[in-house]
């Protein structure tokens, strides 16, 4: 069942189509990969599910509701969470500490609350429940007293990760992950990105450049160039497309890249 539909998906930037009539379906429960040389849009269109940019035309919905014209706010409290490319946490701040200010959406007491003896220790309890859940899982719990600024740089993603899943989103998008991970690390992350739809039950959507990674990862891939969906399916069949080997790594590459395992 499809959990987010994009309809003619478009948005112009002046004369330049960074998203062109892309139409596809998320599945619910399943792990789905975007994949696309630089510029193909593939981040654009995370800004667009999430309300950082507005469509030019078509239409988004999210279990059968548009969020075309919704603010980041109003669909992250629907149940979409997001990363980004660049590492955003507070570097003088504990791991725990990073984790629990993204919980304030949906954990904020009401207003006649704070009248309640004991309202907000309760609250500040919840948010470092659910924070330490998420330690777990991604495997932080040891360095949850650590700064933000002592990790490496594989922890630092898996923390923004983290950041991502402590709202308990229904749908969690991932902008390239495993960017500037070793291979040790990229190994990690396959496990952790199979942990968080398998064990978490989300529904995952990845933008990922390590073809090792989302070989491993993705039940489906969705593959655009120049702004324009040029594949869509089942993970093998797509890898093997031709047209996606020539768009994403070039002539040469098309018999070594078929036999990536």
């Amino acid at each position: 069942m499809a959990i987010l539909e994009f309809e003619r998906a478009s948005v112009h930037f002046g004369g330049v189509r960074a998203v062109d009539h892309v139409s596809s379906e998320i599945e619910q429960g399943k792990i789905t990969s975007i994949i696309g040389p630089n510029g193909a849009g593939k981040t654009t269109l995370f800004n667009l599910i999430t309300g950082a940019y507005k469509l030019t035309q078509g239409d988004i919905r999210f279990r059968g509701q548009s969020v075309a014209r919704l603010s980041p706010h109003m669909v992250h409290s629907l149940g979409i969470a997001r990363t980004f490319q660049n590492i955003r946490l507070f570097s003088s701040m504990t791991v725990l500490e990073n984790i629990m200010i993204s919980t304030h959406s949906k954990l904020k007491p009401k207003v006649l609350g704070i009248f309640i003896p004991g309202t907000f220790k309760r609250v500040e309890e919840n948010m470092k429940g659910m924070a330490e859940k998420v330690l777990v899982l991604l495997d932080l719990l040891p360095k949850a007293g650590y700064h933000a600024s002592a990790l490496s740089y594989g922890e630092q993603r898996r923390v923004e990760i983290a950041r991502a899943l402590v709202s308990d989103p229904e749908i969690v998008l991932l902008d390239e992950p495993s960017a500037g991970m070793n291979v040790r690390e990229a190994k990690e992350l396959i496990k952790f990105i199979s942990q968080i739809n398998k064990d978490l039950g989300k529904t995952v959507v990845v933008i990922e450049h390590n073809m090792r990674v989302v070989r491993h990862i993705s039940d489906k891939i969705i593959v655009l160039d120049h702004g324009c969906k040029i594949a869509d399916g089942v993970s093998e069949e797509v890898l093997r497309n031709p047209k996606v080997v020539e768009a994403y790594l070039g002539h040469s590459r098309l018999t070594t890249y078929a036999h990536v395992r």
